[in-house]
């Protein structure tokens, strides 16, 4: 797997399926706790999380708790026993405690410390930020100063600050022909605990992988040697092509001429650009489940309502759906009201911590959705043209869209 992100996949962009109500509170938190538990040898018997700023005051109605646990355990973004976490920990043996921490400026507004012991008695405390749109980033390990997004395949090791150790473990990665992109070692003092990680370009697989890790983890002065993986980031593959590449909209609309004079569509542009940088079948069935999750979330709560968990919202767009044959030709018209009942239904889906896409944050999530399945519903659009129209929203560059006005096609 290649470790550049110069070619950040359309899924990325998209963010995350995920148990609402936040991306960046409940599966920014969990993915958090998901890296730092990857850190242990051994399953974590006790946490404790200090949370601070933004988590601090609203980790209760968030789901940051429940997120959070759930991360420890091992639970993915999208999986529904999210909200059951508590109790799934206490049936699991983990022990776990929330305590808010004053605000602090100097850090970022969702902040939470870690601080783990495992089955066999060992302990870390790992600091992490959640960034927005699922995306996070370790700041601290065991009160050392680190920073670990995910952009490249990691491997952390922790070990004695001792000569001829950083020697050791780079010959041992070198014979596995596994080719560092960037490495940057923090230690606590001379010749105490150090923390050495590795970016790399690309890993071995399987059990070339183990290999590597057990051979790092025999050395004497070696305490931990793990591969952390940040859930939700893609890699492009070591010898993919990301087909046509563009900074613009004119660029953009250069590859939607061609070379060869046929014109082709901005959405086939954006499939055969996911083709490439994840695999045709990776695409094809990533694309999917967005839009099984997409389908369910803006249409269950309009034949079956659900409360929130907060009791505030509840049934709201089934009643805009039921009140459309009456006010809608005089108001929005047929389309622009199914697209805001559906865009309801997934704000009431995500209060219900049910299964939601992020696009590319739970706030904004019904908004896609609701636009794209009233479309399909009232212009007669194919699943082909609904798939192109998930892909085109996600042609972003530095977060701004890039399409410009009169590029519909």
């Amino acid at each position: 797997m290649s470790g550049t992100s110069a070619a950040p996949s359309a899924f990325e962009i998209l963010g995350p399926i995920m148990v609402g109500p936040s991306s960046s509170h409940t599966a920014g938190a969990l993915r958090l706790a998901q890296v730092a538990a990857s850190l242990m040898e051994a399953p974590v018997a006790r946490v404790r999380f200090v949370l601070h700023n933004s988590f601090a005051h609203t980790y209760r109605g968030h789901g940051t708790d429940r997120a959070l646990v759930a991360g420890i355990l091992g639970l993915a973004t999208d999986d529904e026993r999210i909200r059951d976490a508590f109790e799934l920990a206490r049936e699991r043996g983990l022990s776990f405690e929330f305590v808010p921490g004053a605000d602090d400026e100097h850090l970022h507004p969702n902040t939470v410390d870690i601080e783990m012991e495992d089955a066999c008695g060992s302990v870390c405390s790992v600091r992490g930020e959640s960034l927005g749109g699922g995306r996070v980033r370790l700041s601290r390990v065991s009160g050392v100063e680190v920073d670990i997004t995910g952009e490249y395949d990691t491997i952390f090791v922790a070990h004695r600050d001792t000569p001829g150790v950083l020697a050791a473990l780079t010959v041992r990665l070198s014979e596995h022909n596994v080719n560092i992109a960037f490495m940057r070692t923090y230690r606590t003092e001379r010749g105490g605990a150090a923390y050495t990680v590795f970016e790399l370009d690309e890993l071995p697989q399987g059990e070339r992988l183990e290999g590597l890790l057990s051979e790092l983890r025999a050395n004497e002065n070696v305490r931990v040697a793990t591969l952390i993986r940040v859930p939700g980031t893609v890699h492009a593959p070591e010898t993919g092509n990301p087909g046509c590449t563009f900074a613009n909209a004119t660029e953009l609309l250069a590859c939607c001429e061609g070379n060869d004079g046929a014109q082709q569509t901005i959405g086939s542009i954006m499939r055969r650009r996911e083709e490439a940088l994840i695999g045709i079948d990776a695409a094809h069935a990533a694309m999917s489940r967005v839009i099984e999750v997409m389908h369910a979330e803006t249409a269950e709560p309009l034949e079956r309502p659900r409360r929130s968990l907060g009791g505030l919202i509840g049934g709201e767009a089934k009643r805009v759906q039921g009140a459309a044959g009456t006010f809608a030709p005089a108001l929005m018209g047929a389309v622009q009201t199914e697209a805001v009942a559906r865009a309801m239904a997934v704000l009431e889906t995500n209060a219900c911590m049910g299964r939601i896409v992020a696009t590319p944050t739970a706030g904004s999530s019904g908004v896609l959705p609701g636009v794209l399945f009233a479309l399909q519903n009232g212009k007669g659009f194919d699943d082909t043209t609904l798939r192109a129209g998930v892909l085109i929203a996600c042609i972003t560059r530095r977060g701004k869209t890039i399409i410009p006005d009169g590029a519909a096609h």
